[in-house]
């Protein structure tokens, strides 16, 4: 059998490890959330979030663990919302405040954009290219984003009400879509998205 188990090394009590991604090699990726709390000198009281973004090799052995608040030291309380992990085994982090960075295979910040701050979700759709998604006024709005050239399409939504649909990135698809009755298949302008899958 090509199953394989594999544990995650502790996070600590305080610490609760989020947003699991895979690539084509077997690495796994996920983020980390560290809280720290405790008295000033001058009585008062301090909270800090920290946020590491780890990389596994097939064998559990960590590749990379990047401090995230490195990159906001002006920050007071980070938020990290998203990532996605490219056919290169390039990671993106989508940030508050910060908007996304984009890490090589080993760890190093290669870019970051400062203009993603409002959206909320990043969704792979090949090697150069993600959907990013936010909250508008009436349910979720879509633009595609091309990694290499930092440049985002126009925004588009769904023909039909958002909430009742969960979104998940995949290939052959821009994106996929689940609700109670089924799957679908959508591709961001496309009049309605496709059944895939019947629950019923």
């Amino acid at each position: 059998s090509d199953k394989k188990e594999m544990e995650l090394p502790s996070v600590g009590n305080s610490g609760y490890a989020f947003q699991y991604s895979a690539d084509n090699n077997g690495n796994i990726y996920y983020l980390i959330s560290n809280t720290e709390s405790g008295e000033n000198p001058d009585g008062t009281w301090y909270y800090k979030e920290n946020f590491e973004a780890v990389k596994l090799d097939p064998d559990g052995k960590e590749v990379y663990r990047v401090n995230l608040n490195t990159f906001a030291p002006e920050v007071e309380y980070l938020y990290v919302k998203s990532m996605v992990v490219t056919e290169k085994g390039e990671l993106l982090v989508l940030i508050d405040m910060v908007g996304m960075l984009l890490f090589d295979e080993k760890g190093n910040k290669i870019s970051e954009d400062k203009a993603l701050t409002d959206y909320d979700n990043v969704f792979m759709v090949n090697d150069n290219e993600v959907i990013l998604s936010r909250w508008g006024d009436y349910g979720q709005v879509f633009s595609k984003y091309n990694i290499e050239t930092k440049t985002l399409a126009k925004e588009s939504s769904f023909p039909d009400n958002t909430y009742r649909f969960n979104v998940h990135g995949g290939k052959y698809y821009d994106m996929y879509l689940t609700d109670s009755m089924g799957i679908y298949g959508y591709n961001l302008n496309a009049s309605e998205p496709v059944e895939l899958l019947n629950f019923v």
